[in-house]
């Protein structure tokens, strides 16, 4: 009888733990997807309401009933996330660019990382709930 051996698809990748510096590259990249998907889909929305606008009272009570759903909301929510990781990791990146600040970041990059993710979300909160 043989016998099964389960083995792992990928060993490396339970070696290897994930840097600090790569995830923020990573989510980087997401936020801007995100960000550029959800600016096409804004303007989409507008030049098709834009060519229906005059007199069409059903797509107007359809992106009212649309704004108070909590789809729309939790992707409000999601878009004002990206974009306020997106702003700060980009000023982040580019005070770690600065010779000045680049020994911190490369002694310290889980506090560096820690404090670019305290300071998004402070800024999540503030623009979610006071703008």
């Amino acid at each position: 009888m043989k016998k099964i051996i389960v083995r792992p698809l990928s060993p490396h990748v339970s070696v290897y733990q994930p840097q600090w510096n790569s995830m923020f590259s990573l989510f980087h990249r997401i936020s801007g997807s995100v960000l550029a998907i959800s600016l096409f889909t804004f303007f989409l929305f507008s030049i098709i309401y834009s060519f229906h606008a005059t007199g069409s009272y059903e797509l107007f009570s359809f992106f009212l009933t649309l704004e108070d759903s909590k789809l729309f909301s939790f992707v409000e929510l999601t878009i004002l996330f990206a974009l306020s990781y997106h702003i700060i990791n980009g000023i982040h990146h580019i005070i770690i660019e600065n010779d000045k600040y680049s020994e911190i970041h490369l002694k310290w990059p889980k506090t560096t990382g820690l404090i670019l993710l305290f300071i998004v979300v402070l800024l999540f909160f503030y623009i979610s709930f006071y703008v």
